[in-house]
């Protein structure tokens, strides 16, 4: 999705979009063997419980392209988009890339501070340049 751009070949797009339904079944496969064998269980893990959201959005996307024949547009982008967070369930495999999520939600409050003052210094500057250059003429 990320990967498009204007007056991109046809060839292309069409390969992004089976590759797209590729991994999307894949992981439809998977949540449906996980299912068969956890059963119940399946929704008392909240990895799991994200894994599902996932492919649940992939068979609406499905279901609205080719049963529907309808694209929503903006539904379906939103829910392409939601696909991506697949992503975050490395964290959970690579402990040191865990590390580094903690230490970043750990560092959160302080960086929204510093970007704070940042910006309070933007602003400062920015009304300085207008009080400053407000009399030159082009």
């Amino acid at each position: 999705m990320a990967t498009t751009w204007y007056g991109e070949p046809s060839e292309y797009k069409t390969v992004m979009e089976w590759l797209e339904n590729l991994f999307a079944a894949i992981y439809t496969l998977e949540a449906i063997l996980l299912i068969s064998v956890y059963r119940h269980k399946y929704f008392l893990d909240s990895w799991r419980i994200f894994d599902f959201t996932i492919v649940l959005s992939a068979v609406l996307g499905w279901l609205s392209a080719y049963l529907f024949q309808v694209h929503v547009g903006l539904l379906s982008t939103v829910l392409r988009s939601f696909r991506i967070l697949r992503v975050l369930k490395m964290i959970k495999q690579f402990k040191s890339l865990h590390k580094i999520i903690n230490t970043f939600v750990v560092a959160l409050p302080n960086l929204v501070q510093v970007g704070s003052l940042l910006l309070l210094f933007l602003i400062i500057y920015a009304e300085l340049g207008v009080y400053m250059f407000s009399k030159v003429k082009l």
